[in-house]
């Protein structure tokens, strides 16, 4: 395996010739198993005193990114993110997102962020400025509604019929976007008596059913925006029968020791879910 170090000068390298955005920047770097891209992404766009804030990177490449240490200073405000980016051999997936939640900034004004990549060890200490990889600042306004995109999560699998869903305080809209295809109107308000002790209210939730078969087998991005705002984006895998929605099936089976020991369900096809679902236990 590549020393970190050396990787982190030789993305480092790359960062600083190509940044695409004050929130977002692509490279391309040695890793050890040839050239491959990254790519970072500071989320959501617009920030909020009361938003969830994200870091996503993506890569072609067989690398695994975690968190080391993540430090936010209301009084100073800066946010400071030590990641560990390592190598993890030939069998992985790519191209691979990971999600690397940051949490809320406190308050209004601009924050200075830097993302560290560094290799935990025996004495490690954060935030290093040899290994300072990205520094950039982010504007928080003082939107006032906190949001929950819930599902799909990042990196699950899809099939059948399902649901998008999630909750917002005080939102006047909400919309979906897959792939790059037109923005979709969700339903909102519905009752969410978990986000009373948020929002002061439970009439926050949003909530649409969705065929994920309509979008083709395959990895899918869905973009969730809130008051026109983007909160959230998440990739997910779609996977089940050739065709979007199929009619004429039948079938069923029993599970033994599901879901315990000595318990047994049975579970049969349902055209209307595009699924199979769960009709008897004994």
């Amino acid at each position: 395996m590549r020393n970190v170090a050396t990787l982190a000068l030789l993305i480092m390298s790359a960062v600083l010739a190509r940044f695409s955005s004050a929130q977002s920047f692509e490279s391309e770097v040695d890793a050890g198993l040839g050239s491959s891209y990254l790519a970072m992404d500071f989320e959501p766009v617009d920030v909020s005193s009361s938003s969830m804030t994200y870091i996503r990177v993506r890569h072609q490449s067989c690398l695994l990114v975690e968190p080391n240490v993540i430090r936010i200073d209301a009084v100073k405000q800066t946010l400071d993110v030590s990641l560990n980016i390592s190598e993890v051999g030939f069998l992985c997936p790519v191209p691979a997102t990971y999600v690397i939640p940051i949490g809320i900034l406190p308050r209004t004004d601009s924050f200075s962020v830097s993302v560290f990549m560094e290799e935990p060890g025996d004495g490690f200490v954060p935030f290093g400025e040899e290994h300072l990889l990205w520094d950039f600042h982010v504007d928080v306004s003082s939107a006032s509604y906190l949001s929950y995109a819930e599902t799909p999560a990042e990196g699950s699998i899809q099939s059948g019929v399902g649901l998008i869903r999630g909750w917002a305080c005080d939102a006047k809209s909400v919309e979906v976007q897959f792939d790059d295809l037109p923005r979709t109107p969700i339903p909102y308000g519905s009752a969410r008596t978990d986000t009373n002790a948020i929002c002061g209210d439970d009439d926050n939730g949003y909530g649409a059913v969705f065929a994920w078969g309509s979008l083709g087998h395959g990895t899918h991005t869905m973009k969730t925006f809130i008051d026109g705002r983007r909160i959230r984006e998440v990739t997910f895998e779609v996977r089940g029968l050739e065709e979007p929605f199929v009619t004429g099936l039948s079938g069923g089976y029993e599970l033994p020791d599901f879901p315990a020991t000595g318990q047994t369900v049975r579970i049969e096809w349902s055209e209307a879910d595009q699924n199979f679902t769960i009709v008897d236990r004994y």
